[in-house]
């Protein structure tokens, strides 16, 4: 999603770039929309053993189903699409903070998922 942002702060530093001064949503792909409880297993696979989480019983305001944010215009406007699935990003994710806990050396972490994201 943060590839969103970029393109879009390039738009509004451009010439004319005023007209992109508006709300903006970036966010998964369809198929990628993936219930909490999935996330939140898969994030716990990932991290390994160690990793588990439960779920609070008790009484809680009552939300919507699904909540969905509609990223059309940001296709259609913007031409951008998300550029990691779901799976892809929380693999990304776990293994980032993985190192930071490790104290492993996490800018060259990042700088091989910048590139890793961006094609490069």
């Amino acid at each position: 999603m943060l590839s969103g942002y970029l393109v879009l702060a390039e738009k509004l530093c451009s010439t004319g770039g005023g007209t992109f001064a508006e709300p903006w949503n970036f966010g998964p792909e369809e198929v990628d929309e993936w219930p909490v409880r999935r996330v939140v297993d898969t994030a716990a696979t990932l991290w390994g053993s160690d990793a588990s989480w439960v779920q609070d019983t008790g009484a809680h305001p009552v939300e919507a189903q699904l909540l969905r944010l509609d990223c059309t215009k940001a296709r259609t406007v913007l031409g951008w699409r998300a550029r990691w699935s779901m799976e892809q990003a929380l693999t990304a994710t776990i293994e980032w903070y993985k190192a930071f806990y490790g104290e492993m050396d996490v800018r060259e972490l990042t700088m091989k998922q910048i590139g890793q994201h961006s094609g490069c």
